[in-house]
């Protein structure tokens, strides 16, 4: 007879709590587990019995109904990179570091207010391919995704950002009067990397007042104090 610890394939423990993690985040922000101002107990109840939904669907269910789709987020590195360029003087490089994280955010954003409305995938991925226009995206998709209008200041500023990086990366070798120097080219993309800075901690506060209802560091920290091998064990997750 095999022993039972050779019977069961052998997962890291590591792996399992950062997959159960991804899985009870797409939950949350994929709208199957509302967060409102419920209680977190109930939270995460909410996701035990999705847990237990996905590894055995009532009967005549199929498993494959619940197929989990891999995205990677590369925001983090991002916006690692877009700081240190703007610490060591490379403004232009920066700010199109950080412009790319604005626009991966209105994407993810987008995806997930579309995927709470039961759009598809292939149709949302469409309507992110077809509208290309970053001001269309942020008021016209934006409402069409059921997400609240985006406050003005900010959205002014995201088109700001957005304009500055399309004319370093499309630039037309248009010549400019003496009067225009280096310097004062430097300036302006040097306050527009500070002004990048606000303005994606400014746009992560509204994707988390989206997703989490603002409440994603107090939903996450007791996730990770029920998870196996954390201080208060449970046999849920």
């Amino acid at each position: 007879m095999i022993p039972a610890d050779e019977q069961t394939p052998h997962v890291d423990a590591d792996l399992a709590r950062d997959i159960a993690e991804a899985v009870f985040v797409a939950e949350v922000e994929s709208g199957n587990i509302p967060i409102g101002d419920r209680q977190v107990e109930g939270i995460l109840a909410d996701f035990r019995a999705r847990v237990c939904e996905i590894a055995a669907p009532p009967e005549g269910d199929s498993p494959d109904q619940f197929e989990f789709l891999f995205a990677i987020d590369h925001r983090d590195s991002l916006l690692e990179k877009a700081r240190l360029h703007a610490t060591a003087g490379l403004h232009e490089i920066a700010l199109i570091l950080y412009a790319t994280w604005i626009e991966h955010s209105i994407n993810a954003i987008i995806s997930r207010g579309l995927e709470r409305k039961g759009i598809s995938s292939k149709s949302t991925l469409t309507l992110l391919k077809e509208v290309r226009n970053q001001k269309a995206k942020i008021t016209a998709l934006w409402e069409v995704a059921g997400i609240p209008a985006m406050d003005a200041e900010l959205a002014a500023s995201i088109q700001r950002i957005a304009d500055l990086r399309n004319a370093f990366v499309h630039y037309k070798w248009h010549g400019e009067s003496g009067d225009t120097d280096a310097q004062s080219s430097k300036d302006r993309y040097t306050a527009a990397t500070e002004e990048c800075a606000a303005t994606s901690a400014a746009l992560a506060a509204t994707e988390e007042s989206f997703y989490w209802d603002g409440r994603r560091d107090e939903v996450l920290t007791a996730f990770h104090s029920q998870r196996p091998g954390s201080r208060k064990e449970t046999t849920g997750y």
